[in-house]
């Protein structure tokens, strides 16, 4: 059987390992130390079709013309090798071999070269919350590598927090930091971290983006990218200096997926939850991050967390505001009550153990919501006591507390929303697609083109 570390296997998942050396290869361009974050635009590439032939040497023979077209960043998908010719990459069975039918490893250090040359990043995108079902001989010789009592959609969960669980972490914190270091990658792209059941006292995630800060994160630039459809916003925070503790972005599934059904009118599986009105959670998404900010969703069968399991709480990004029917809000839009947050979409049910959400939560604000049966909890706000009391959705739009609105601040140079519940306005430089936290900085060019004109959007 081969190695599930294999570092190549060129007659595929079923044949012989092959040694490989990783310091054979002469790179080209030793000095290349990355970009910063804010320059990437970044063109997702799948190496069997993006030429005919299908491999690393052909897709390198084409990347002047990305660089021409203003790319800065190339995500790979999926590389692990996995059984057969042809495929997405999200079934990959041996995570340190790159598939033998783009071509052997060195191809693929040649590919990175040539992009760095040109200016370009490279990210892979990896798949750390299953193993492919053709070719994956663990479940034959290491039943401890998986997690009977769990699965995920594409197949057994693997054995992150139980017995033995150490080396299982440590195997894919190596094939992270091996990516980057014999391939000189410039960053990871997580695939569905959601997917990942960690309940131990520090998250898989967390553990390698640890490793990748403290490894090849000291000498030059690496990003983390996560695809998560709980829609946490945890994993973004930033430091003082505005620099990422941990993933540098998320992959926004809620814009993707609205953009599509109101390009395709598709609305089987999860674009369902897009299907009412799609070009209001389009606006939505662009204007305030995510559109699933813990209402029900119809599609996913998973029960409601609330804060993250680690114990921080998720920031709640702003969204759009329903008017509200006082006097003080008749011009402006107000945030008295999260139950409001847009005018088109249902209002959500209560919060229970057994409900369905999306959830993202603000890291400052937490708002806790009991079940019907319990006490009702007040929801606050900016600090300030929200005067919706209830947990129960209310029959029409909530009244705010009528407080005049605040002032705006002294230093009124950006456009200022009102809030009559003490919220903090949102700025329209915190807008982007790929949300920063609102304590990073953000590079004036985000203010620019498409960002700002989604911050002239209209309240969904």
């Amino acid at each position: 059987m081969p190695d599930p570390a294999s570092r190549s296997n060129p007659d595929g998942v079923h044949g012989p390992s092959e040694v490989v050396d990783p310091n054979a290869f002469v790179w080209q361009h030793d000095g290349w130390t990355g970009r910063p974050w804010h320059e990437a635009v970044l063109y997702e590439l799948h190496v069997g079709s993006f030429t005919p032939e299908g491999s690393f040497r052909a897709a390198a023979r084409k990347l002047p013309a990305l660089a021409a077209l203003g790319i800065t960043a190339v995500e790979l998908m999926p590389l692990a090798s996995f059984g057969g010719r042809r495929g997405w990459g999200y079934d990959g069975v041996l995570p340190f071999a790159p598939a033998a039918c783009y071509g052997p490893p060195d191809d693929l250090r040649h590919f990175v070269d040539r992009a760095h040359g040109l200016g370009l990043m490279v990210l892979l995108d990896v798949v750390y919350n299953h193993f492919g079902p053709d070719g994956n001989y663990l479940h034959a010789h290491c039943r401890s590598f998986f997690d009977a009592a769990r699965r995920t959609p594409w197949g057994d969960a693997l054995n992150v927090d139980g017995p033995r669980s150490a080396t299982v972490r440590r195997f894919f914190v190596d094939n992270a930091l091996h990516w980057l270091t014999e391939y000189r990658m410039d960053g990871l792209r997580l695939d569905a971290v959601h997917a990942i059941e960690d309940r131990s006292a520090r998250h898989l995630v967390d553990e390698i983006a640890e490793a990748l800060h403290r490894g090849p994160g000291r000498h030059r630039h690496v990003h983390l990218v996560l695809e998560n459809d709980d829609n946490r916003a945890d994993w973004l925070q930033r430091d003082a200096a505005g620099s990422p503790r941990l993933a540098t972005a998320q992959w926004n599934d809620d814009w993707h997926h609205a953009a599509h059904v109101l390009a395709t009118g598709e609305t089987a599986g999860y674009y369902a939850d897009y299907a009412a009105d799609p070009a209001a959670d389009l606006a939505r998404a662009l204007a305030g991050g995510f559109v699933y900010q813990g209402q029900p969703s119809a599609h996913t069968t998973r029960s409601a967390t609330g804060p993250s399991a680690s114990g921080s709480t998720p920031w709640r990004r702003p969204s759009a505001w329903r008017r509200c029917s006082r006097p003080c809000c008749s011009r402006r839009r107000c945030r008295c009550s999260s139950w409001a947050r847009s005018s088109r979409r249902a209002r959500p049910s209560p919060i229970s153990a057994s409900s369905t959400v999306r959830w993202a939560g603000r890291s400052r604000t937490a708002a806790v919501r009991s079940s019907p049966a319990s006490t009702p909890s007040p929801t606050r706000h900016g600090g300030r006591r929200c005067p919706i009391r209830t947990t129960r959705p209310p029959s029409r739009p909530p009244a705010c507390a009528g407080r005049r609105p605040r002032r705006p601040p002294a230093n009124a140079g950006r456009r200022w929303w009102p809030a009559c519940c003490g919220c903090a306005a949102l700025a329209p430089e915190q807008v982007q697609v790929l949300w920063l936290p609102p304590t990073a900085p953000v590079p004036k060019a985000a203010a620019t083109g498409a960002a700002a004109d989604a911050c002239a959007l209209p309240p969904t």
